[in-house]
């Protein structure tokens, strides 16, 4: 008895025309301010290693959220 065995692929690129409605959203100033969300900020690339690793956790030594971290130059 021999079975057949079938995969249909099918790509989808689901971003396809999101970019004027993102535009607009943006624009119209409904979304609060991006600037918000950086919770943590470090100064030089010698801090990196000490930034990638606090990125990699929810919360630092103060039990403060880590939403989002930045190396500034």
């Amino acid at each position: 008895m021999s079975h057949l065995k079938e995969v249909d692929i099918i790509g989808i690129f689901r971003y396809a025309n999101t970019y004027p409605v993102g535009i607009k959203i943006i624009s119209s100033g409904v979304l609060p301010s991006l600037d918000n969300m950086v919770t943590h900020r470090f100064k030089g690339l010698a801090a990196a290693k000490e930034a990638f690793e606090l990125a990699g956790k929810t919360a630092d030594k103060d039990g403060k959220l880590v939403l989002k971290v930045i190396v500034e130059g």
